[in-house]
């Protein structure tokens, strides 16, 4: 069985040298040696609806560093440059299975198993040091947030809120509903595509003048990604992310109430949109 590191390691690859485009054609050509990593390199293209043919070839006379042979993606449309001349490649005694020479190949991306797995521990390390950034922000927010008992109510409550309205723009919920404001005006089909395309913790539907959503569990993606703890406080920075998205979607001001809280010792969240 595959190694799911490796796996993710040419899914990685494939979507970012490669930029594989649907109904695109794609070459494998690979070392004799090498011909279980070209096959995956083959099924991942393959997934993402390519069509893929593979050829083999004798093993090139400088073996790559790490000595396991070379396997290399080849793409006719799109790709990042190679990382080596391979002028075995670029000569009429390799033809294409796909109907077009090599030589005739702008963009040739290769990688070997030995490669991959640098390159896997790179990113690795840099997921580690990104893991230990997010920690601590986390950290940080959660002092602030502390700080924020000792100012009154109401200040507390418009800081949360200006902190739910960038998330409503950096999570891109925002810009969907940009989207779907300028198609329709319609209360209904408003509510059925939010509930489609907006992620939220809750279903929304309207309730004569109100538009309503009850969430069992915290809609934060802070909160439920444990990046943050889960106060009160940040309740109210949920309710600018709703007031903001409906002002948008409604194209004029709205009320939000936030009449249940789970960071509030409620069983449930309960928003409530005056339109």
């Amino acid at each position: 069985m595959k190694s799911s590191d490796l796996v993710r390691c040419v899914e990685i690859l494939t979507d970012t040298c490669l930029n594989i485009r649907p109904g695109e054609n794609v070459l494998v050509v690979t070392d004799t040696n090498m011909i279980e990593m070209a096959e995956l390199i083959a099924t991942v293209a393959s997934e993402r609806v390519a069509d893929v043919a593979i050829t083999t070839m004798a093993p090139l006379p400088e073996p790559c560093e790490d000595g396991l042979g070379y396997v290399l993606a080849v793409s006719p449309l799109t790709g990042a440059g190679c990382d080596r001349d391979y002028p075995q490649l670029r000569s009429p005694r390799y033809p294409d299975p796909l109907g077009f020479n090599v030589s005739t190949i702008n963009h040739i991306n290769s990688f070997s198993l030995g490669y991959q797995r640098r390159r896997w521990k790179m990113m690795s390390k840099e997921l580690d040091e990104r893991a230990e950034l997010i920690k601590l922000a986390g950290g940080m927010l959660n002092s602030i947030v502390e700080g924020l008992q000792e100012i009154d109510l109401e200040t507390r409550r418009r800081i949360m809120e200006r902190g739910g309205e960038a998330c409503a723009a950096a999570t891109g919920g925002l810009g969907i509903a940009r989207r779907i404001a300028e198609e329709t005006t319609d209360i209904g089909e408003i509510l059925q595509r939010v509930n489609e395309e907006i992620p939220w913790c809750g279903a929304w539907a309207r309730k004569g003048d109100t538009i309503r959503s009850v969430c069992a569990e915290c809609g934060c993606p802070l909160v439920r990604n444990k990046v943050v703890e889960l106060t009160g406080t940040f309740c109210y920075c949920s309710r600018g992310w709703v007031k903001r998205v409906f002002e948008t979607l409604l194209k004029k001001p709205v009320e939000v109430e936030l009449e249940k809280s789970i960071g509030l010792g409620d069983s449930v969240c309960k928003f409530v949109v005056y339109v």
